[in-house]
């Protein structure tokens, strides 16, 4: 059985944030920085993405770096594509 708890509005608008983003999503550190403005600790941000990722309300992907160059790859969190019928 899964419990239900009433819908918490930072993950509605964290959710809402990322699907205007368009099909190419945000990365994690757009998000921080910008919704955010770097005034929230990491560990709870990633909890917030964790928990809507869980949910099916986004999707996380991970991108090559832009410049091309080796290294950590690019975190991006979008809306999940809509199911067809």
């Amino acid at each position: 059985a899964r419990a239900v708890f009433p819908p918490r509005p930072e993950l509605t608008r964290l959710a809402a944030w990322i699907a205007d983003a368009g099909p190419d999503g945000l990365p994690r550190e757009q998000i921080r920085s910008q919704l955010y403005g770097r005034n929230n600790p990491a560990d709870q941000i990633n909890a917030l993405l964790q928990q809507l990722t869980a949910d099916g309300r986004i999707v996380h992907a991970q991108r090559a770096r832009a410049d091309g160059k080796p290294g950590r790859r690019t975190e991006v969190y979008m809306a999940p594509p809509p199911t067809r019928r």
